[in-house]
C-alpha cells in the first residue's frame, strides 16, 4: 500500500507534529553544539587559537 497525502493541513497540525519536529529541533541543536566543540577541542589539543577556543 502506498500512503497518499489528501489533506496537506491535517498533517500539519497532526497532534504527533509539534513533538516531532521539536525531536527534529533539538537534534539538530545537539549535531552542531557537538561539531563546533569538537572542532575548539581539536584546536585546543593542536595549540591552535587557544585563547578563543577555551572561551567556546
Amino acid at each position: 500500500a502506498r500512503a497518499e497525502i489528501t489533506d496537506f493541513w491535517a498533517m500539519v497540525l497532526n497532534p504527533s507534529s509539534v513533538e516531532r519536529l521539536l525531536h527534529v529541533w533539538i537534534g539538530a541543536f545537539l549535531a552542531g553544539a557537538f561539531l563546533v566543540i569538537s572542532v575548539h577541542a581539536w584546536y585546543v589539543l593542536k595549540g591552535r587559537h587557544v585563547e578563543v577556543s577555551r572561551k567556546a
